[in-house]
């Protein structure tokens, strides 16, 4: 090395050091501590929070944990994290937190350069923090947090839930924090619910909400006896009383002139037309004033009796068939016809639902049998194939021994014919150089013969080893698929059997359902014409929908005497049926919702809005879905009678839970989060039996098929997964949404399920991926979608406020409820 090279390497040596020397002096430098001098204790939340706040919790928190250090709380910053405990009580000045801050011990915090840009700790504040450990390192004292809360404006009617009772009856929805209650069947508001506590708060000049924040979740319960709404950390249950004031007046000989003689011949009201039934079962409506025929409409049998209500548009008529049919007068079009008893005929519907589900259920497990069968077949073939292959590996052992014996006899014999080495030091001549390397060459290759047959030998054990092992796994598969096929065959079984059992307790039903259509003698319209009752000779009074001819409620009659009820008046104070004896019965009917019970509010055990909430199909639970956005996504269960807490799991997700969904037994509770995950969970021990991955934003929906087998999941990215519960296993993904989908249902015991998104669509969707029907006249984004029971109606509500209301079997509009 030169004189010049030896001097530039020195003073680059130098100053490497000295800059070495530099940055370890800048690192060490600690920060003063400040002396803090006051009579108060430090406060945690009001003292030590804000500083933690400004230039640690970014990098410590639940969340985002470095370290797995979390300093929002004195119990989580005492239980410290990879470095040790952050402080000890008593003890501020070797506690990691404070010498950490005050760049007394590594790591020093905050770290340089850091991306969120805190900044090291003033004096002062590392003194705060020194003093209130040296202080016992105590939490605050425990405050209630009070909203400041200001009314949601009365212009924000954006719909963000629907939900409708299982038997169709009822539609509910929310606009801002107000709920509104639907009769469907006849297309009325039914109730507006108001907390009335809430009107002391003096916030609201007129209609007092339901709720002080948005509503963005809604649950009937199975009887629909019951909605559950929730809101910002707080749920309320409202209750449907259904009072039905009867009085029973003694038969009087003087109301028997009250009863008019039978008659077929109605004018009706504020028109000229008129109305009449005759024996051939035919209605004819009149023009009275041109004497001319508007239309006849065919009962089908004798009429016994006619009504005209909803402002002269409809007509009912009675016949000898025991039937009651509704018509449309302005066509002539026969809406609904109209038989038996309400309790009769939905519970024979739904045994002949679950009659097909039945089937269905039967042909899946027969299938599942078939392809057990063949697949047993393909692995016997397999059998087959390996024990040939086998029995080949097996025989050609012996030919790769006799060729391996035989080369190393010819190995042997060489050697042994060789003849001795002759050491000189002499030069050989070319002849004897010659043999000596033609012997070297046949020596090799005798010698890489044998190795061969060696490596032939191993290679034959091995293929016999390896058959021997594929014939082993090949039985053992055999052998679990047959039992296998033992199980499809017992499960075919009792699939066979729950068939027939449904199929005879449809039968049972309907037959049931059969009897209770009796001959009905007396109707009449209610006064705003949208519902009718129906006096038959089962002594019961029958109340039915006049718009679409479905069953509402029974009311007791004047008993099931033959011909005893034949007059049934409809005013503003209720029904009245008059017997043939004079005898009369009266019924004074109410429906009122009220808030049952509240639970949360101020002092909540529940974190930020309920997103979501279901009840367990058997209506005893009540599942709330809620968390605070981007830290944690808990699930509540809740006595649905007593409102007391049943299980609580508060860190089930990393983000809050928006939707929930109990298969059809109860068994399970699927969840969706804002982490974009899908948990099922065992209701029995509250175990995650599965977590569903593979979303790209938020899980905005999930719903179990009813053959427990089935789970969809709905995304905000626009795509519906199908999931296989056995598996776990993505069986499908249904796209083609042009937004984000935003709820999903299925309906009833159906594949189908519907769907409403952020395309301004509501839809009916095979979980195949097919579309059955789309539901139209939608104008903005759909927030949420619901289908009753029997998929005969659906709900849809979005950004307009308009609650919609659709046929589920024809996707025709049958109305639409605007906001007040």
């Amino acid at each position: 090395m030169n004189v010049s090279r030896r001097r530039c390497c020195s003073r680059l040596f130098f100053i490497a050091m000295a800059m070495t020397s530099a940055l370890s002096l800048h690192a060490a430098a600690p920060i003063e501590i400040a002396a803090i001098k006051r009579a108060a204790p430090i406060d945690f939340d009001t003292d030590v929070y804000p500083i933690l706040k400004a230039n640690c919790i970014n990098c410590h928190n639940k969340t985002t944990s470095k370290g797995e250090l979390n300093l929002e709380t004195p119990e989580l910053i005492r239980k410290g994290g990879e470095s040790g405990k952050g402080f000890t009580p008593g003890k501020g000045i070797d506690s990691l937190l404070v010498r950490c801050a005050a760049h007394l011990e590594d790591p020093h915090m905050p770290p340089k350069d850091n991306k969120v840009n805190a900044i090291d700790l003033t004096p002062v504040q590392l003194g705060l923090i020194r003093t209130w450990i040296d202080q016992g390192a105590n939490a605050s004292a425990r405050k209630e947090r009070l909203v400041a809360w200001e009314p949601v404006p009365d212009a924000f009617n954006s719909i963000y839930a629907t939900a409708i009772s299982p038997d169709g009856e009822y539609g509910a929805c929310s606009r801002g924090g107000q709920i509104a209650i639907y009769h469907l069947p006849t297309r009325r508001l039914a109730a507006r619910l108001s907390d009335e506590s809430l009107a002391a708060s003096g916030l609201y000049k007129q209609t007092v909400p339901s709720h002080r924040d948005l509503v963005p979740s809604l649950a009937f319960s199975p009887d629909g006896k019951r909605l559950a709404s929730g809101s910002y950390r707080e749920i309320k249950v409202w209750r449907r009383d259904d009072t039905v004031d009867t009085q029973r007046l003694p038969a009087d000989a003087t109301r028997k002139g009250d009863i008019p003689a039978t008659t077929l011949e109605l004018d009706i009201p504020e028109t000229t037309q008129h109305a009449s039934g005759g024996k051939d079962g035919t209605l004819t409506l009149w023009d009275a004033a041109k004497k001319t025929k508007a239309r006849d409409m065919k009962h089908g049998s004798e009429i016994n009796a006619l009504a005209v209500g909803l402002n002269g548009t409809r007509a009912a008529t009675s016949g000898l068939n025991n039937s009651v049919k509704l018509w449309d007068l302005a066509t002539g079009v026969l809406i609904a016809e109209i038989k038996g008893e309400r309790t009769a005929n939905d519970a024979s519907a739904a045994a002949a639902r679950v009659a097909i589900f039945m089937q269905s259920e039967t042909a899946f497990r027969q299938g599942e049998q078939k392809t057990a069968e063949a697949d047993l077949k393909k692995l016997e073939d397999r059998v087959k194939t390996v024990s040939t292959d086998l029995k080949t590996a097996e025989n050609g052992v012996a030919p790769k021994i006799k060729a391996r014996d035989d080369a190393a006899k010819a190995k042997a014999d060489f050697e042994k014919a060789m003849p001795p080495p002759v050491l000189t030091y002499d030069v050989p001549d070319a002849a004897a150089m010659k043999v000596l390397n033609e012997t070297r060459i046949k020596q090799t290759d005798i010698t890489k013969k044998l190795s061969d047959a060696d490596a032939d030998v191993v290679r034959a054990h091995e293929a016999v080893a390896h058959q021997q092992l594929e014939l082993k796994l090949a039985n053992e598969h055999v052998a679990r698929q047959t039992q296998a096929i033992a199980d499809a065959k017992s499960a075919v079984a009792s699939a066979e059997k729950n068939q027939k059992a449904s199929e005879a307790d449809a039968k049972k039903m309907n037959d049931a359902a059969a009897a209770q259509q009796k001959l009905v003698r007396a109707l009449a319209f209610s006064p705003d014409g949208a519902q009718i009752a129906t006096a038959a000779d089962d002594g019961l009074i029958h109340v039915w929908s006049a718009l679409d001819g479905s069953g509402l409620r029974t009311l007791p009659g004047c008993g099931p005497t033959p011909t005893a009820q034949r007059v049934v008046r409809w005013d503003a104070t209720g029904i009245h049926v008059t017997a043939e004896d004079g005898s009369r019965v009266d019924h004074a009917m109410k429906s009122v919702w009220k808030l049952e019970r509240t639970i949360g509010g101020n002092a909540s055990p529940l974190h930020d809005r309920v997103n979501a909430l279901r009840f367990s199909p058997d209506g005893k639970s009540l599942a709330a879905g809620s968390g605070e956005f981007s830290r944690t996504g808990e699930v509540t269960i809740w006595n649905a009678e007593t409102g007391e807490l049943v299980k609580a799991l508060p860190d089930l997700h990393k983000d809050s839970v928006l939707a929930l969904g109990y298969s059809v037994d109860g068994g399970l509770l699927a969840t969706g989060s804002a982490d974009k995950t899908s948990k099922i969970l065992d209701t029995k021990t509250w175990q995650v039996t599965k977590t569903f991955e593979g979303h790209t934003h938020y899980v905005l929906s999930v719903a179990f098929r009813a053959d427990g087998r089935t789970l969809s999941t709905a995304g905000a990215e626009g795509v519906v997964k199908v999931w296989d519960l056995a598996s776990g296993d993505r069986r499908k993904n249904i796209e083609g949404w042009e937004g984000e989908v935003s709820s999903i249902q299925y309906v009833g015991l159906t594949g189908n399920f519907i769907a409403s998104c952020g395309d301004k669509r509501v839809r009916l969707i095979a979980d195949s991926g097919a579309e059955v029907r789309s539901f139209l006249e939608c104008k903005e984004y759909m927030q949420a979608a619901a289908a009753s029971d029997d998929g005969s109606v659906i709900l849809g509500g979005g950004q307009d406020g308009i609650l919609r209301l659709w046929d589920g079997t024809t996707g025709k509009a049958l109305a639409q409820f605007p906001p007040p």
